[in-house]
């Protein structure tokens, strides 16, 4: 198994732009920490990135940083 390369914090990940960055970053072995609003739209985008890279090592958290709030939440 090769070792984790870098633990990696991803905004946006439900738009194209945020996908394609965090496949890419699956693919290089990074550990991945997906941040949005949507928990239905990341469960998607972590299922993808899971399916298309082989890598597991993805979390998702809820948080809107628009809201300060959300953001306590955590």
């Amino acid at each position: 198994m090769d070792r984790i390369k870098k633990i990696v914090l991803i905004t946006g990940t439900t738009g194209a732009i945020g996908r394609a960055t965090a496949i890419q970053l699956a693919k290089e072995n990074c550990q991945l920490i997906l941040l949005g609003r949507n928990p239905e739209k990341l469960t998607d985008v972590k299922s993808e990135i899971e399916n298309t890279t082989g890598n597991k090592n993805v979390e998702v958290v809820i948080a809107d940083l628009a809201e300060p709030s959300s953001i306590k939440k955590q």
